[in-house]
């Protein structure tokens, strides 16, 4: 609404008119301010420090084609996995018995217990 107060008031400003030259600065500051608080729920802010791709010095991928390539990061995934599952078996509880365990004594029926 206040920018077309302002396209109103436009063409009288440009012929010299100083008080419709009033109205429309004060009608086109309404329009930006409206349109300035507007902004934040139309479009999203930049983040303020950039993302930087962080890489391991060890995965080196090599190869000629892009079949090469894929291969490769194919082959470093697994071998991450690999790692990590045998670093939570690591620290793992082990829960296996280390002896057999001994059988129980037989009972010879006369009811006494030993």
């Amino acid at each position: 609404m206040a920018m077309e107060e302002a396209l109103r008031y436009r063409e009288a400003a440009r012929a010299g008119d100083v008080a419709a030259r009033d109205q429309f600065y004060r009608y086109l500051c309404v329009a930006l301010d409206a349109a300035a608080r507007r902004a934040p729920y139309e479009s999203p802010r930049l983040a303020a420090i950039a993302v930087q791709e962080r890489r391991d010095e060890e995965r080196v991928i090599t190869g000629d084609s892009a079949r090469e390539r894929l291969l490769q990061v194919v082959l470093n995934l697994i071998a991450a996995e690999d790692a990590e599952a045998a670093a939570r078996a690591e620290g793992a509880i082990d829960v296996t018995p280390t002896t057999a365990p001994e059988p129980p004594e037989e009972d010879s029926g006369d009811g006494e217990a030993a």
